[in-house]
């Protein structure tokens, strides 16, 4: 299992959201993390979102529920980042 902290699982999403999407949230401020990623500024479509569970899963080794999809967190910088740090513990 990958001890990983936060700022790396932020740094990832962002570097991932960038090269395969097109949106550079490195200017992104701290509360900007509860923004949407379906919203007006970042603007991923549902199969944007079906790739970044694949590109998760993939890289953190973990495994995503319904549960976790269903969770509306699952749709923000912040959640993803809570989401994935809890299955690394």
């Amino acid at each position: 299992m990958l001890l990983i902290n936060e700022v790396d699982v932020r740094d990832w999403l962002f570097r991932i959201i960038n090269e395969n999407f097109g949106r550079d949230l490195r200017s992104m401020k701290d509360d900007q993390g509860e923004m949407n990623l379906f919203g007006l500024h970042i603007h991923l479509s549902a199969r944007d979102m079906v790739y970044m569970f694949y590109l998760i899963e993939k890289k953190f080794d973990i495994m995503l529920n319904e549960d976790d999809v269903d969770n509306d967190r699952f749709y923000t910088i912040n959640g993803l980042i809570d989401i994935i740090t809890s299955k690394l513990i």
